[in-house]
């Protein structure tokens, strides 16, 4: 324990000498350059030797200073960029002089939650204290604190800090009236490299699932459409709204939906009654092929794959692809009707 112990003390010795020198260097290294930028630009010894009134150069402390920098970042601006050099202790001076301080001129906390709710109504509902923070200090509008932030974004949205905290993201509120509202339809495309494709379709409100269907194509309009007209002739009811992906094989059953559903008074008839969108917001048909790539489709991929690996399949061969359909389509539709009637 003694070793152990001098040999801590001897590591916090070494690492304090290291931080001095690195600090003592950069110090060396600052003043030498205002040296050397001085000789260089004789115009400037005026601003080294003094700090009188200067508007310009008190517009850009000031500015530099609510953005929220450093003294030795502030500096750095003016030197490098602005052609003004000084040092620190005449920043400080400059700050002091024009009223700029770092604490005890916060804005009153109810302005500052008012320019928080502006910030998070115009897109920023799920940034983080520090990023309201940052922009707050850009805008010059209020002057607050890191931590005041925090807590005012505690107070008004604690479960966003709480998402934010444990990293994890505030998705979108799926919402449904309720069962046979909306209905979600999507072709799956997983065992297409070997001749067969799947249609299906979800109740948006209780999940169930409507149909699904090997085929060896879901492009087809004539097809899909067949699988929405026998759904619609075994409920004796037309859906409310049917939510597809942007693509030509659903337009038979957009002109059937929207013909069926013409003459409703409600406000989703006609046009209304059809939705287009990307396949990433068709939430919830993606999800379901999510679980069945992991409870179902996995399985005949790894079984063509291994066909396909021992030479016995070439799925580049339409005569072996026509085999594939011959001797598999039906037992895949077999377990498809069984995951149906769970």
């Amino acid at each position: 324990m003694v070793i152990e112990f001098i040999i801590k003390r001897k590591y916090r010795y070494a690492r304090f000498l290291q931080d001095l020198t690195m600090e003592v260097l950069h110090f060396l290294i600052f003043l030498a350059y205002i040296c050397l930028y001085s000789v260089q630009h004789p115009g400037v010894e005026a601003v080294l030797t003094g700090v009188t009134a200067n508007p310009f150069r008190d517009d850009l402390v000031t500015y530099y200073f609510r953005l929220g920098y450093t003294w030795k970042e502030i500096c750095g601006f003016l030197l490098i960029t602005h052609n003004i050099a000084m040092t620190l202790r005449q920043l400080r001076y400059i700050c002091q002089r024009l009223g700029q301080r770092r604490n005890g001129l916060s804005s009153p906390i109810p302005d500052v939650l008012n320019e928080i709710r502006k910030l998070r109504r115009r897109g920023l509902a799920n940034a983080g204290y520090r990023t309201i923070w940052r922009i707050l200090k850009s805008s010059n509008k209020v002057n607050a604190t890191q931590d005041t932030v925090r807590r005012i974004l505690k107070a008004i949205d604690p479960s966003g800090v709480s998402l934010r905290s444990r990293h994890r993201l505030r998705r979108r509120t799926y919402i449904n009236k309720g069962p046979n509202h909306i209905i979600h339809i999507d072709g799956y495309d997983k065992l297409k490299p070997f001749g067969i494709t799947i249609h299906g379709a979800i109740d948006g409100y209780s999940r169930k699932i409507l149909w699904l269907q090997a085929a060896y194509t879901n492009n087809d309009p004539k097809i899909v459409a067949r699988y929405y007209l026998n759904y619609i002739k075994t409920i004796r009811q037309v859906p409310m709204i049917v939510r597809a992906d942007l693509g030509t094989e659903n337009c038979v059953i957009r002109d059937l939906q929207i013909a069926l559903r013409y003459n409703h008074g409600d406000l989703m008839s006609g046009r209304k009654s059809f939705l287009y969108g990307r396949s990433t917001s068709n939430k919830r048909i993606e999800r379901f092929w999510g679980v069945l790539n992991n409870n179902f489709t996995t399985f005949w991929k790894n079984l063509f794959k291994d066909l396909r690996d021992s030479g016995y399949l070439h799925d580049g061969d339409t005569i072996h692809t026509e085999c594939v359909r011959f001797c598999f389509m039906f037992l895949i539709q077999r377990d498809l009707d069984e995951i149906v009637n769970m």
